[in-house]
């Protein structure tokens, strides 16, 4: 399973992930984490560690993606699959 969430804050996405995660046993990757620093939402990762990560996560069999990041949601739509 691979799946993409997004919408706006507040609209449940987290929550959704997390229920469906733990429903069929599936990584809930949270944009949020792959676009800012460990420790805040103060300092973004560089542009390059970003498409790394995503680049990796991508690869994995099975996902949930959630967040707010348009543009970080798009790199994953050509993986994602029912």
């Amino acid at each position: 399973m691979r799946t993409v969430i997004v919408g706006n804050s507040g609209s449940g996405k987290t929550w959704l992930a997390k229920r469906i995660g733990e429903k069929r046993s599936t990584q809930v990757i949270h944009l949020d984490d792959i676009f800012w620093l460990p420790g805040g939402f103060n300092e973004k990762r560089s542009s390059s560690e970003v498409l790394c990560l995503v680049n990796s996560k991508k690869a994995e069999s099975d996902w949930i993606v959630e967040g707010v990041f348009g543009d970080l949601a798009k790199q994953f739509l050509s993986s994602a699959q029912p």
